[in-house]
């Protein structure tokens, strides 16, 4: 058992790691928003999402009205077997956090897109957010990178790939590639082209 004095000497070291590692990362971060003006740009409108974000979470107060249906959500999360019961409250806490989610995801990758002085959202966009993200690695391998994109295309899947590859979550009805899990008719294919022979 620690003495009160080993105890704050060892929380004390601890809290002075913590420190310089947050002045570095200060450092790092200020360093590089002088080196690239579009960088700090982004920084300045990721903060003003999350502010926003925190003020609307503290000032919500209908929970009825949402921009992700409930039961879809819920037909998600019980497609895992382990799952038996859901309470009411969870598939809303889990639309906020998709909604949330997306929002952050859309954020990132128009700022790709305006650093390319582009005003149209390419997947290529949604591909550099997810990899200069450290906290969106999980999907490096489901949105795969174009090979003239700047990644190494040897270790990124094409788009023929993505498609042939067991999809890691469950799918969405009408997007290529991922099986129809919530009981959605699939979608019609598109009518022929008179124009093109029928080919």
């Amino acid at each position: 058992m620690l003495t009160p004095e080993q105890f704050q000497e060892q929380y004390g070291a601890q809290l002075r790691q913590h420190q310089a590692q947050i002045a570095h990362a200060v450092a790092m971060n200020a360093a590089q928003a002088a080196a690239n003006p579009a960088y700090a740009a982004q920084q300045v409108a990721l903060r003003q999402f999350w502010r926003e974000m925190m003020i609307e979470i503290q000032q919500t107060n209908d929970f009825k009205n949402h921009l992700l249906p409930l039961a879809r959500i819920k037909k998600i999360m019980k497609s895992d077997e382990d799952v038996r019961m859901i309470s009411s409250e969870a598939p809303v806490l889990f639309a906020k956090a998709c909604e949330m989610f997306v929002l952050e995801l859309t954020t990132r990758a128009w700022a790709h897109a305006q650093e390319n002085k582009r005003r149209t959202l390419q997947r290529s966009d949604v591909a550099a957010a997810i990899t200069k993200t450290d906290i969106f690695d999980f999907l490096v391998d489901i949105v795969p990178r174009e090979p003239g994109d700047g990644g190494d295309a040897d270790h990124m899947p094409s788009l023929g790939a993505a498609i042939a590859m067991p999809p890691v979550f469950p799918g969405f009805p009408g997007v290529p590639g991922f099986p129809n899990v919530l009981g959605a008719p699939p979608p019609a294919p598109p009518p022929a082209d008179p124009a093109d022979g029928g080919a």
